[in-house]
């Protein structure tokens, strides 16, 4: 049930979002994607619905979710260490 609600969120937000260079989002949606603490917020939630899941597959699905999530929050604080070495993201 609860995934039902989060789906039919989605929904609305991807109707309502309509994300590309040319509307100004995309600034936002760079910041974002470079904010570890944004992919954290975004696991630690996946992890609750995954807890309120009955559907034990499902509650799998999101547990790796939440796993990828934190990946990204590590690669993002990579790049944020990277640039204020003033890397050019080269790691070679």
């Amino acid at each position: 049930m609860a995934s039902g609600g989060l789906l039919s969120c989605w929904r609305r937000r991807k109707n309502r979002l309509k994300i590309s260079p040319i509307n100004g989002c995309d600034a936002l949606q760079k910041v974002r994607f470079w904010d570890p603490d944004h992919w954290r917020f975004r696991a630690e939630e996946t992890r609750t619905v995954a807890d309120q899941m009955t559907h034990e597959e499902a509650r799998t699905i999101m547990r790796r979710i939440a796993l990828d999530y934190d990946r990204l929050a590590k690669l993002a604080e990579e790049q944020l260490a990277d640039q204020e070495r003033g890397a050019t993201g080269d790691k070679t």
